[in-house]
This record gives C-alpha cells, sequence and structure tokens, in this order.
C-alpha cells in the first residue's frame, strides 16, 4: 500500500497541489522520501539480489523505453496533451522497480517450492532404500539445492549437537508449511525412534507428492493464462480509447473542452497503472500463501 500512497502523493506534486514543504536537511527523514527510496530502481537492488536476481541499470532503461515511453506516446497519440504523458512516464518509470521486485520475489518463492519437492521426493526415495536417518540426510543433501540444502545441514549440525531429533525437523516445517513436508517428517520420526519401514507407505506417499505437483502445475498453468488476458485486456483498453477518440474527432462530433478529456483519460491510465499493482501484489500474497510464507 505504500506503493500506492507514494503514487498519489505525486501525483498532487506534479498537478501543483498545495503541500507543506519538505525541509531539505531533514529529507532522508521524511517518510515519502523513504518510500520514495525504498522502492525506487538503487533501493530495490540489495532486496533482488537477496532472492538470487540482478537487475542491471540498463535493463532498466530498457523497461522503461519499452513501457513508460509506449505509454507515454499513446496517452499523447490519443489527446495530444504533452503535460500529462509526460507525468504517465514519470510514474509509470517510478512504478517499473517494484514491480520487478514482485516478479524476482515470486520466481524464488517459485524456486523454493520445487526446492521442498526434491526434499520430500528424495526422503522418501532413501526411506525406501532403507537408510540410517544420518546416510539418508546426507544422501538427500547432496541432491538438492539452497536453502533446503543449507537447512539439511543445520537439521544435522543441531542433531549432532542436542541429539533432538523432533525439534529439529520442527524447525523445517515451521519455515517451510507444506503438509507433504510434514507427512515426510513424521515418516523421518518414526524411522528414527522405532526403525519401522513401511514400504507400502512410502509408495503412497512419494504417489501422492507426485499427483499433489502435478495438480500444482495445471493450476499455476492457469494462472499464467488469466495473467496474460489480464495484460491483453489493459492493453486493449488503452488503444480501444485512442481508436474511440480518433474516431470522435474525426467526425462531426465537437469537443468542446479536451482539457476535462484529457484529465479523464489520465485518470483512466492511473486506474489502470493502480490496477496493474493491485493486481501483482495479489499474484505475489497467492504464491506467498501456497508457499506458506505468513510473515513476508
Amino acid at each position: 500500500m505504500k506503493i500506492v500512497f507514494f503514487i498519489f502523493y505525486l501525483l498532487l506534486i506534479l498537478i501543483n497541489f498545495d503541500l507543506p514543504p519538505v525541509n531539505i536537511s531533514n529529507l532522508k527523514e521524511n517518510k515519502i522520501y523513504k518510500c520514495l527510496y525504498k522502492y525506487s530502481y538503487y533501493g530495490i537492488l540489495m532486496p533482488i539480489h537477496s532472492y538470487n536476481y540482478e537487475y542491471t541499470f540498463s535493463k532498466y532503461l530498457l523497461h522503461i523505453i519499452i513501457f513508460s515511453a509506449s505509454s507515454a506516446m499513446i496517452y499523447y497519440a490519443t489527446i495530444s496533451n504533452l503535460y500529462y504523458s509526460i507525468l504517465i512516464f514519470v510514474i509509470i518509470s517510478l512504478v517499473i522497480p517494484y514491480l520487478y521486485l514482485i516478479k524476482c520475489k515470486k520466481n524464488y518463492y517459485l524456486f523454493i517450492e520445487q526446492n521442498c519437492f526434491d526434499y520430500a521426493t528424495n526422503i522418501v526415495i532413501f526411506l525406501k532404500d532403507n537408510l540410517v536417518i544420518s546416510d539418508l540426510l546426507l544422501s538427500t543433501c547432496n541432491n538438492i539445492e539452497n536453502p533446503m540444502k543449507s537447512e539439511i545441514i543445520k537439521l544435522i549440525k543441531f542433531v549432532n549437537n542436542t541429539n533432538n531429533f523432533n525439534e529439529g525437523l520442527a524447525v523445517i516445517e515451521k519455515k517451510y508449511q507444506y503438509s507433504f513436508i510434514k507427512n515426510v517428517n513424521i515418516l523421518l520420526k518414526n524411522v528414527y525412534e522405532k526403525g519401522s519401514n513401511n514400504q507400502e507407505l512410502y509408495d503412497y506417499i512419494f504417489d501422492s507428492i507426485e499427483y499433489y505437483q502435478l495438480q500444482l502445475n495445471k493450476y499455476r498453468s492457469k494462472k499464467d493464462a488469466n495473467k496474460k488476458i489480464f495484460y491483453l485486456i489493459v492493453y486493449l483498453d488503452l488503444f480501444g480509447v485512442l481508436m474511440l477518440m480518433k474516431m470522435f474527432t474525426t467526425s462531426s462530433f465537437s469537443i468542446t473542452n479536451l482539457n476535462n478529456f484529457s484529465t479523464i483519460i489520465f485518470l483512466f491510465y492511473l486506474l489502470n497503472i493502480l490496477s496493474i499493482i493491485f493486481y501483482e501484489n495479489y499474484c505475489y500474497r497467492t504464491i506467498a500463501i501456497e508457499k506458506g510464507v505468513i510473515n513476508d
């Protein structure tokens, strides 16, 4: 919501709304400045890097050309208002880094999800091979990537230091709240405590994990298709308004107050920008909930 608040504040400044002046010496302590910097290109570099992505300045410029400049040009072609066209260019340019950050976070969560599937399936496979817990964890660790790999290493060290296997597994379950993670860890606890071996149960758990992953991938494919439709509708809206205005200006219809039309169409563009922000936030939150990220 901070990014939406910032856009509205910036909009008021650019249309010369009477706002209280900001003391330059205390600018860095100003909430608006902090919000601006946090979601600016330089403000998102560190968070993006923490998700194992990079965002070069040349790539940012390319995004500005593709999205900001093209939207500003479409607006100018629609109503021939340079002031609002520049305003649209500035707002979209400021929003782009935030949207890219959301994209990186979503992709990282999907990577973690796959990491969890790899962890669960490897655990079941090595349980079926009847390996002892220490060898099972080491073999699983060699077949998966971080961050789950580092979690298993922490688990092995924790068990060696405290001899409390259940508490170590509880840490993984709390961080990755998938049901199949809990089911696999229950199998590990039974083997650790009782040395039980149930090949039929292992086959059932393995098949259920594969089925869940398959259904989840189908669900994600539908979501991706819906996302493409959403952006197609947004672009068609912009071009639809352009064609509509051109039809009016070339017909006998007379527009008596172009300034009012310029403002209305600008607000339409702004509504589309806000819709994209809310939509991307919704998609991100949905993936976070699916993953079990409750403190993000």
